[in-house]
């Protein structure tokens, strides 16, 4: 009897080389704390959209997002959690979600972002920053800079499956992929 490990290990250069397929990020939630008003509130949205905008990913806005989901699913449509996200990112043809908070106290901003996967609803990477005794345009200018940020981390995320390796106890045992000798 075998057993196995199986090890989640970088994309090679070579997987890197190649041209990748334009993939579908939406804003899955775009949320604000205090007094934030809506035309700042429109800057923001904007920034993020702008800051996460590549040649690779098509960005679903916020807005977007919301309206096809109140046509399809009202429960979806009020997600919040990441027990609904993996439906979310299906219903909407995404492979990631973004959630955004912005929270103003006293000119304070505080901007928290995350990127979630898209299968499994799961956090994969998020960016927090704090912008001191701020007026909207420079917290926005942080808004875009962060999610710039996270774009670049989904462009490494994005670029190819993963290889696997696997190590079986004992050394020796035969591979088989799709019923196909992969090897030992």
């Amino acid at each position: 009897m075998y057993s196995g490990v199986a090890l989640l290990v970088a994309p090679t250069a070579l997987a890197q080389s190649e041209p990748a397929p334009t993939q579908r990020v939406a804003i899955a939630r775009l949320s604000f704390e205090g007094r934030i008003p809506e035309g700042s509130q429109a800057l923001f949205a904007q920034r993020l959209v702008q800051g996460l905008s590549a040649a690779r990913f098509e960005v679903l806005r916020d807005s977007d997002v919301q309206q096809r989901l109140a046509g399809a699913n009202q429960v979806l449509a009020t997600c919040q959690d990441a027990t609904c996200y993996p439906a979310m990112a299906s219903a909407l043809s995404a492979s990631y979600l973004i959630t955004a908070n912005v929270a103003e106290s006293n000119k304070t901003y505080t901007l928290v972002m995350e990127i979630i996967n898209g299968r499994t609803g799961g956090v994969l990477a998020s960016n927090r920053e704090r912008c001191e005794t701020c007026g909207a345009e420079e917290a926005g200018e942080k808004m875009g800079l962060a999610a710039s940020a996270l774009r670049e981390r989904l462009e490494v995320v994005s670029r190819a499956p993963a290889r696997l390796i696997i190590r079986s106890r004992p050394a020796g045992a035969s591979v088989l992929m799709d019923g196909r000798q992969a090897g030992a």
